[in-house]
């Protein structure tokens, strides 16, 4: 289900909970002492925020694609941590700044509220193939983020956990 369906935003912000894992939460995770979940938390926090800061970070500062993705990325993964959806809004931003599908087809993608015209260009694969380790770490420190936070959210927490010190390379 994606974080930004209607039917799992209204579901979850009514009932306050989350249906994927509960059986998980009531059975397994009950044995576990909340106080070495949350150590477990905070020590998974700090090991991100320090583990790619000492890393040499060469972004192609030239490459536009590169840091307008970084920065959905960002934006998904800081929504994502203060709320467990994304807004409709937020969402539709993120998709037409990706521009999925693909630029290389010549499709008009229409949704309820924008319809965009897909030019030929370069694939992000292709435009992406130069990328070094310092852009390569970045987006593992986000996709580690993105993980940890729902693990924390869906897994051991609750929906409204979030992390207070998140910080991107």
């Amino acid at each position: 289900m994606a974080l930004s369906d209607e039917m799992y935003i209204h579901q979850t912000t009514r009932d306050q909970s989350l249906y994927l894992y509960e059986d998980l939460k009531i059975n397994k995770c009950a044995m576990i002492n909340e106080d070495l979940i949350k150590r477990v938390f905070m020590k998974c926090e700090y090991d991100i925020n320090h583990s790619f800061q000492y890393q040499i970070q060469e972004i192609d500062s030239e490459n536009a694609e590169y840091t307008n993705l970084k920065q959905v990325m960002e934006k998904i993964v800081c929504s994502f941590n203060e709320c467990h959806y994304l807004d409709t809004k937020m969402a539709k931003n993120c998709i037409f700044v990706c521009d999925f599908p693909p630029r290389d087809s010549n499709v008009i993608t229409s949704n309820s509220d924008y319809s965009v015209i897909k030019s030929d260009s370069k694939a992000i694969s292709n435009v992406s193939e130069q990328t070094n380790m310092g852009n390569k770490s970045t987006y593992l420190a986000l996709f580690k983020w993105f993980s940890l936070i729902y693990e924390l959210k869906y897994i051991f927490g609750d929906i409204n956990s979030k992390f207070k010190n998140i910080t991107f390379v």
